[in-house]
């Protein structure tokens, strides 16, 4: 899947953990991504990205 990008990318590019996006997305605060192949998620590239929030913020 060309353009897209996996979960440690997007969690990499936003300076946050890899965990936050899919928390996020089990909260129902972002979509869940489409799967490759192998069932990775894979992730459009946003801007700016959700779940960048301030520091505290929950």
């Amino acid at each position: 899947m060309s353009g897209t990008l996996r979960g440690g990318q997007v969690a990499a590019a936003a300076a946050v953990h890899v965990q936050m996006p899919r928390s996020y997305e089990r909260r129902g605060l972002l979509p869940a991504p489409a799967r490759g192949n192998g069932g990775h998620r894979r992730s459009r590239p946003r801007s700016p990205l959700p779940f960048a929030t301030p520091a505290g913020g929950r």
